[in-house]
């Protein structure tokens, strides 16, 4: 039941430029960082996202693989975000993004209109390591194995195909390349 949650998610675009945020996750847990949680933070660089999509924020939290569908909180403990990618090029530096959290509210209504989402935050006016210690109760690692029903030659025309697609729009900026994590 997503009502007994001890924390809120925000269901309106109301976080600021400069705002400061955090996220929990188990960033390259499977190869180098080892699998604890992680804690990191930094602030809300943009109210818009890659090529101006309003539905993200760019934030300047540091994200790594094992990041994505992660959540990110502001400092009331209110989940204001789903983290979803960043920026890999070498001239630029803890460029990440954001789903914003209305978004992801819009879509779990109209996927089933039965589900009340919490509205109350239990952890605000807690010290942080506090909010940590409760927060991290609902962040979970979800390891996934890969099956492929495709013969290789179909699956690296998906690949060619896939590639091209993206390059044409990332490059329009100069952007080697936009992974998600």
């Amino acid at each position: 039941n997503l009502e007994k949650l001890n924390y809120s998610i925000v269901t309106s675009e109301n976080s600021n430029l400069g705002e400061d945020i955090f996220t929990l996750g188990f960033p390259k847990a499977l190869s180098t960082m080892g699998k604890d949680i992680k804690y990191t933070d930094g602030s809300i660089s943009s109210i818009n996202g890659f090529l101006g999509d309003k539905t993200s924020y760019q934030i300047s939290a540091p994200i790594q693989p094992g990041n994505s569908g992660g959540p990110l909180f502001n400092f009331d403990g209110e989940l204001i975000g789903i983290n979803s990618s960043k920026i890999i090029q070498q001239s630029v530096d803890n460029v990440a993004y954001s789903i914003k959290s209305s978004y992801v509210a819009d879509f779990i209504k109209s996927a089933n209109s039965n589900i009340n989402l919490p509205n109350t935050n239990n952890l605000k006016g807690l010290p942080l390591t506090e909010k940590i210690k409760v927060l991290s109760n609902y962040v979970v690692m979800v390891k996934v194995k890969w099956y492929f029903l495709f013969n290789l030659e179909n699956l690296l025309n998906i690949f060619k195909s896939l590639k091209n697609k993206f390059y044409n729009r990332t490059s329009l900026c100069g952007i080697k390349s936009l992974q998600p994590y």
